[in-house]
């Protein structure tokens, strides 16, 4: 908003890398009529004239990362926080999931709501991606559809759980999935699961214990916020990807 005709700008598009741009603008005018009293004036339209490349899309800080993040939807400004960090730690889609102790409303509109959240983060971190957001899904219609999918078959989930003495510690489970998958001096493709503010019901830990493809993994012995626990785990993923050669992201 500061920049003027002349000024250079970076822009990416998700697809083509990023490119050094000179900003121009017009009066933005499609009416011929005068701005008289009470009627205001056109805006500015704004344009981008691509001078160069200055990274290709492989270059992208986060290329080398294949997260996902399924969490159910939390207060509105700690989801948005949530969306914009794990958008700065590399994750590639972000789905909110429905549960039984599901405590905020989040809908397909207020999932598009979040979009430029995930932008903006992108801009800071100058990564040249954003992650997918999906719709918000029921639990059991998600799991349901998870193991049916090639894209998501190939990818292992892991359910973030607390003070859980039987499940592995996240980096040792993250090593062993890399490792059982031909896949040891990288990260394997993952995503991760985190309950709601109440955690899962009932119903619902007994659902995942009784699906073979979900790995338990335990966050440490404190009780986390959903949005820590999401974050932490996205961390984990992140360095254990740069660890292991898989980024060279800091």
């Amino acid at each position: 908003m500061r920049l003027r005709d002349g000024s250079t700008v970076r822009a990416f598009n998700g697809r083509d890398g990023e490119y050094l741009c000179t900003l121009s603008q017009t009066d933005g005018s499609s009416s011929s009529k005068p701005a008289g009293k009470g009627r205001r004036s056109a805006k500015p339209a704004l344009a981008l004239q691509v001078e160069q490349q200055l990274r290709s899309q492989a270059e992208d800080s986060c290329a080398d990362l294949d997260v996902w993040l399924l969490c159910a939807p939390i207060k509105r400004q700690r989801m948005k926080l949530l969306v914009e960090k794990a958008t700065e730690l590399g994750v590639t889609c972000i789905a909110p999931v429905l549960t039984a102790h599901t405590q905020e409303a989040l809908d397909a509109e207020g999932t598009s709501r979040l979009l430029p959240i995930a932008i903006e983060a992108a801009e800071q971190c100058e990564r040249l991606s954003l992650p997918h957001l999906h719709p918000p899904a029921p639990l059991p219609e998600l799991l349901a559809r998870w193991h049916s999918e090639p894209h998501t078959r190939a990818r292992q989930l892991f359910v973030c759980q607390e003070r859980s003495p039987q499940s592995p510690p996240l980096l040792e489970a993250l090593a062993a999935a890399s490792a059982a998958r031909g896949v040891p001096s990288s990260a394997a493709p993952a995503a991760f699961l985190v309950g709601p503010e109440g955690g899962f019901s009932a119903d619902e830990r007994e659902m995942l214990a009784g699906l073979p493809w979900i790995q338990g993994v335990s966050l440490g012995a404190t009780v986390l916020r959903a949005e820590t626990a999401a974050l932490y785990a996205l961390s984990c993923y992140s360095s254990f990807a740069a660890a292991a050669g898989g980024s060279s992201g800091s």
